[in-house]
């Protein structure tokens, strides 16, 4: 993973039942992802739901020196991209 491109990686835990209403998650995804792409921000974000405590967690590629833990990463992510189907959402394709 060059660390020059890696994106830092946020990952909401949001209670089960926010996903319930979908207009207000969708407000809600989308207003966080604007405001980093309106900030030029290299950010993958997730969110996920819970049934224990909201939190917020952050994962930052470049602190990760070694190589094994590098390539998990990029595994889960192109993982995660491809379960959700996130870089077409994002693009709007």
């Amino acid at each position: 993973m060059d660390e020059e491109k890696s994106p830092l990686i946020i990952v909401f835990y949001l209670a089960r039942d926010m996903f319930t209403n979908v207009d207000m998650m969708t407000n809600y995804t989308n207003s966080i992802k604007n405001y980093f792409d309106e900030n030029g921000d290299n950010v993958r974000i997730f969110f996920f739901p819970t049934d224990n405590e909201e939190r917020l967690e952050c994962i930052n590629p470049v602190y990760y020196n070694d190589e094994e833990q590098k390539q998990k990463i990029g595994r889960l992510l192109l993982l995660a991209e491809k379960q959700f189907d996130i870089q077409k959402n994002i693009n709007n394709e």
